[in-house]
């Protein structure tokens, strides 16, 4: 007998959040298709109109998004399919619940107790708090997890019987007509259709109740439609004695390369990061492992990646077995080629991809942490205002965007060059404090023709900053460059931070 889990969506919103409702629209008219547990307590119900249900939650704010059962179908495939980290079998029960087989896995997990706590953590972890039943069949668990007291509970085969007596009949999963009929002739909970004798039961409601009785317990086997897991992306050739010419090696390199490509066109999907492994004979297996900053399937791409790093392996000993593992992949969806050139999204798409083979090939050439992007930072102090960032990925430079697109960071023109460290000057000016007329700097001298400024800038004085401000200004000299300078109001001293090109 297997042992089942059910997981069950907890609907409560935080006290500070509105309530949830899900409607759909016929006839010009918003009926309620689903609620949160807060809307079902202030009396809420599905089928109800909107103006009906907005009424009930007078005081509470409300939440409304239409109702997408197919939408949702999708996604809670997509939530078993993440499941199965934590359990071997998982399938969807709709609309917000899974069901899972954890039969065996107690010793893998220390326990049934540390089981289900790492499985709700999980859950918590990624904002889908859960309510958690393991009992010995999907039935049992399916009604303790919905209609139980305890949030996480675990139920022995000796204990079924009396965990369920008190649950409503709902909890057996009948027909809405069954529960009508039954409500109509006094049986409420499990206990009391239990009391029954089994052949007034089939005669009087149909053996559809007893079939949902006997899975409960056990008596009658319960097939699922569980979530198969996608099999790795693996391709190897092995060859009848180990091979040291480089041509060969790189030719079989090559071929494992188009058959990998074969296999993720069918799954939709581009690598992102992959592995080759070539097993030398009398020798450890050497192996090149290569990230892409953008998902791709372009085998010109991919091969200008593979081939310089092969021509620096070592395959003096020979290679007998050469492996090519998929260890990331991601889905590439399919666009629709634009009708006009400069517009729609496959032209988006394929800026970004651009993108990302760019990064990929200076990663490769570079090394990639020489390779990173600059991150503005809302300040006026000039060598605090970017910052140089890592990244993995080409959607991670988005992602740490920490301004709007569009807002200025800085106010004021700069040079095109700023000095990491700004350089010492010697400066004249015809009147005290007034505005450059003669600089050395970097051992030559010349005359001001223009300049333009002060530009005061404080220096924030809560990061402990000895200098309180400095005036800056840009100075064009003979040649036509200019300088953007600065001199410090508490020294005196002046430096250039920064050209034009």
């Amino acid at each position: 007998m297997p042992r089942g889990v059910h997981a069950k969506r907890l609907t409560a919103p935080p006290p500070e959040d509105p309530a949830m409702l899900l409607v759909t629209t016929s006839q010009g008219v918003q009926h309620v298709a689903a609620c949160c547990e807060r809307a079902e307590r202030a009396g809420v119900r599905s089928g109800m109109t909107l103006a009906h249900a907005r009424s009930l939650l007078n005081d509470t704010d409300v939440h409304v998004e239409p109702f997408t059962p197919e939408r949702d179908a999708g996604r809670l495939r997509q939530l078993a399919r993440w499941a199965l980290r934590l359990a071997p079998c998982v399938a969807p029960d709709h609309p917000d619940g899974l069901l899972m087989d954890i039969t065996g896995c107690e010793r893998l997990f220390g326990g049934e107790h540390r089981h289900l706590g790492l499985i709700a953590t999980s859950f918590d972890r990624i904002h889908f708090p859960a309510r958690l039943t393991a009992a010995p069949t999907f039935g049992s668990a399916w009604a303790l997890a919905r209609y139980g007291k305890e949030r996480i509970s675990i139920i022995g085969n000796e204990s079924v019987h009396a965990a369920l007596a008190s649950l409503p009949v709902a909890a057996l999963r009948l027909d809405w007509e069954i529960q009508i009929a039954l409500f109509e002739v006094g049986i409420t909970t499990i206990g009391e259709l239990l009391d029954l004798p089994r052949e007034q039961l089939a005669a009087r409601f149909g053996t559809g109740i007893l079939q949902r009785i006997d899975q409960v317990f056990g008596r009658m086997a319960e097939h699922l439609d569980f979530i198969e897991p996608e099999s790795p992306l693996i391709v190897s050739l092995t060859a009848d004695e180990p091979v040291k010419q480089y041509e060969s090696i790189e030719r079989a390199v090559e071929t494992l390369l188009s058959e990998l490509l074969v296999e993720l066109t069918k799954r939709d999907k581009g690598v992102q990061h992959f592995e080759i492994v070539f097993n030398r004979s009398g020798s450890e297996p050497q192996r090149l492992s290569i990230r892409l900053t953008h998902a791709s399937r372009n085998r010109m791409h991919l091969w200008t990646l593979i081939r310089p790093r092969l021509e620096c392996m070592d395959i003096s000993h020979g290679v007998e077995e050469v492996t090519m593992k998929v260890l990331r992949s991601a889905r590439l969806s399919h666009e629709q080629l634009a009708f006009l050139p400069g517009s729609g999204s496959a032209q988006q798409e394929a800026h970004v991809s651009a993108l990302g083979e760019l990064l990929d090939q200076l990663s490769a050439r570079l090394g990639r942490e020489a390779v990173c992007f600059i991150e503005p930072v809302q300040t006026h102090v000039p060598e605090h205002a970017f910052v140089p960032r890592g990244f993995v990925t080409v959607a991670a430079i988005d992602r740490k965007r920490p301004y709007h697109e569009g807002e200025p960071t800085v106010v004021g023109s700069r040079p095109s060059r700023l000095f990491a460290v700004p350089d010492p000057a010697q400066v004249f000016s015809i009147v005290p404090d007034g505005p450059p007329a003669w600089i050395r700097w970097r051992g030559r001298e010349y005359v001001v023709l223009h300049s333009a400024g002060p530009e005061r800038l404080a220096l924030p004085w809560w990061n402990g900053s000895q200098r309180a401000a400095r005036d800056y200004y840009d100075v064009q000299l003979p040649h036509g460059g200019w300088l953007w300078v600065y001199r410090e109001l508490e020294t005196g001293r002046w430096f250039v931070h920064g050209e034009w090109a």
